[in-house]
This record gives C-alpha cells, structure tokens and sequence, in this order.
C-alpha cells in the first residue's frame, strides 16, 4: 500500500505542471506528449516487474503478447478489463489501477496498436480501438 501511495504522489507531481501550465487547466500539447512518455516509461517498468517473467520468457506459462494477441480485444476498455481481473498471474488484481494503465499505454505504444492523444485512464482508453495488429 505504501509503495502505491508513493506512486501515486510521484503521478501528481509529474501532472501538476502541466495541469498549470495553461490558463485555462488544459496542457498543452507538447506537455501532454510528456505525459504520454512517462506513463509508457513506468508501464515498461512495471511490466519487466511484473510481467516480463510469465510473457517474455521462452517457455514461460503466459502467451507472448504480441499485437496480434492485445488486438483480439478490439478496445483498450476489455483488455484493461482482463489485466485487472487476471494479472499478474501470481496475484490477480493486485496493482493500482494507474499501474496497469501504465501498463497497457506501454504495451500499445510498444506494439504500435493506438496512438495515444492523453494518458491512458478509465476516461481516454474505455473506447479507445486499438489497431489490427497485423491480422
């Protein structure tokens, strides 16, 4: 819980400027592409963290997550849907739901299956399509 709050003030701290940074509360658009960056860089690390054991590893128990696997689900909102009820397999829904919305922004970024217009949450990734992953 402690490492969660932890998180979770760093993620105030990395929006607050750019909450501020315009007059009327909006960023702007090169403060949300920082945004955007960060969260895929925390995303990759908690996916080495978490992840990378069971899907990455070359007999592992978890498919690989190619794009091809992460499009099947259409939508950003039922692949979060699943992360957050199923993973990580060793104790499901264990992460904060920023963390495996970090997860999922890396996870699409890196496998090129949506461009990304703000930080991936509930609000922007609920309907957000994702690319046919080369099927």
């Amino acid at each position: 819980m402690a490492h969660s709050l932890v998180l979770d003030a760093c993620l105030l701290l990395a929006l607050a400027p750019a909450l501020v940074s315009c007059g009327e509360g909006e960023p702007s658009p090169e403060d949300v592409s920082v945004l955007i960056q960060e969260q895929r860089l925390r995303g990759e690390g908690l996916y080495r963290e978490h992840c990378y054991s069971c899907h990455e590893v070359e007999g592992a128990i978890g498919v690989e997550l190619s794009a091809r696997v992460l499009a099947s689900y259409d939508f950003a909102g039922p692949l979060y849907d699943y992360i957050d009820l199923a993973m990580p397999y060793n104790e499901p829904g264990s992460l904060a739901p920023t963390q495996y919305w970090d997860i999922m922004a890396y996870l699409l970024i890196d496998r090129e299956l949506a461009r990304l217009e703000a930080p991936l949450s509930a609000r922007s990734g609920d309907r957000l399509r994702l690319a046919d992953g080369g099927s």
